[in-house]
């Protein structure tokens, strides 16, 4: 009888022991859940910021291709000002030409009119 004994004690010892284990296994289970719930959390948590960082962009890139487009009719804008200034400047520069060719020939003459009136009569 003595191996009926033992193999109670060890059937015994190895209930408890699965026992234990399903205790290990249940925990683990929950663990487990818990950790995927997380993961759901962080994976939702990410989609919505790829989702904000996508309609960021396309606003940035809309507010951009406004931006190049203002500052293209400004410089186009400036060119043109630019142009009428230089025009107007040509014309200043040749209104005095005129007048240094005319203050030219005014002092030519002064300066002969005074050598007739230095000259003895």
């Amino acid at each position: 009888m003595g191996s009926n004994e033992e193999l109670e004690r060890r059937v015994s010892a190895l209930a408890a022991e699965m026992a234990d284990v399903r205790e290990l296994a249940a925990g683990a289970d929950a663990d487990v859940s818990r950790i995927d719930v997380a993961v759901r959390a962080q994976v939702k948590t990410l989609s919505a910021l790829r989702k904000n960082q996508v309609e960021l962009q396309k606003g940035m890139a809309e507010g951009f291709a406004d931006l190049r487009a203002e500052m293209r009719e400004g410089f186009a804008e400036m060119r043109n000002g630019f142009a009428g200034m230089n025009r107007r400047f040509d014309g200043v520069d040749h209104r005095l030409d005129a007048l240094e060719t005319s203050n030219g020939m005014i002092i030519r003459r002064l300066g002969g009119l005074s050598a007739e009136g230095d000259a003895p009569a």
